[in-house]
C-alpha cells in the first residue's frame, strides 16, 4: 500500500517531468530567437528606437496584441504549449528611419520527443515538426517560413 513517501516521490517525479517539458520548449524558443537573428544577418545587432535600444530580433509574449520582451517577465505558457511573440525590426538601412516593428505569434508544442512549431500568416497555420535533437536544417526551414510570411506582409506591389 502506498504511503506518504511514495506519494511524494510520484509528486516530485511529475514536477520534474513538467519542469523539463517547459524548459525544453523555452530553450527551443531562445534557440529560434538567436538562430533567426543569425539567419537574417543581424545577430548581436541593436537599433535605437526613441530612448530604447532593442535587438533586431527578440522574443517575448503577446499581452493584448502588445509585445512584452521575455526579459520583462518570461514567456507565456498555455496548457501544454508555449506562446511566443517574435518582434523583428525592419529598416531600409541601419542608420535609416523610420523603423518598423513586425510581430508574429508562434506556438511551440512538445509531443513525445519532438516539437511542433506553428504560426499564422492570416491565411492559415504553418506547422513545422522539429525532432528533439533540433537539427540546423529543421530550424532553417522555420526561418525560411517566417521570412516568407514577413515578406508577404511587406509586399505592397498591388498598390504600385
Amino acid at each position: 500500500m502506498p504511503d506518504m513517501d511514495d506519494l511524494r516521490r510520484a509528486y516530485k517525479k511529475k514536477n520534474d517531468i513538467l519542469r523539463r517539458h517547459w524548459e525544453d520548449m523555452e530553450n527551443l524558443a531562445f534557440q529560434l530567437e538567436q538562430g533567426f537573428a543569425g539567419y537574417l544577418g543581424v545577430s548581436g545587432q541593436f537599433l535605437q528606437l526613441g530612448d530604447e535600444r532593442i535587438p533586431y530580433v527578440e522574443i517575448g509574449r503577446n499581452e493584448g496584441g502588445e509585445f512584452i520582451s521575455h526579459r520583462n517577465g518570461g514567456l507565456q505558457r498555455d496548457q501544454d504549449k508555449l506562446l511566443v511573440m517574435f518582434r523583428i525590426a525592419i529598416d531600409e538601412a541601419p542608420e535609416a528611419y523610420p523603423k518598423e516593428l513586425l510581430l508574429i505569434d508562434i506556438t511551440i508544442r512538445k509531443v513525445n520527443e519532438a516539437f511542433l512549431v506553428a504560426f499564422e500568416d492570416g491565411k492559415g497555420a504553418h506547422p513545422t515538426s522539429i525532432q528533439k535533437s533540433v537539427e540546423d536544417d529543421e530550424l532553417t526551414l522555420v526561418y525560411e517560413r517566417i521570412s516568407e510570411v514577413l515578406l508577404e506582409r511587406l509586399n505592397f506591389d498591388d498598390l504600385a
